[in-house]
């Protein structure tokens, strides 16, 4: 049962977030992909659509480095409608 519980992102809790938090189809994956500088990659960070449909179903992080250390932390859109099946 306890392997069900999903593991938190790998952060250093000694270094300040961002947290990228907004509504389905508003850009954090974008914004954070673009604060990586992978944005233009084949292969980015935060997977992103074409269009304003959602994709990012868990948190995700990352980490860069600009005159300081920060974690990048990826959210699922917020006042999202969700099915009681998903809740569960």
């Amino acid at each position: 049962m306890l392997d069900d519980i999903p593991k938190p992102p790998s952060l250093d809790i000694d270094a300040p977030a961002v947290l990228l938090v907004g509504k389905k189809g508003a850009g954090k994956s974008t914004s954070g992909n673009i604060l990586l500088n992978t944005s233009d990659d084949e292969n980015p960070t935060f997977p992103v659509s074409d269009s304003f449909s959602s994709v990012t179903k868990k948190s995700g992080s990352a980490n860069i480095t600009i005159n300081a250390y920060y974690n990048i932390v990826d959210t699922p859109g917020i006042l999202t409608l969700m099915t009681s099946t998903q809740l569960s």
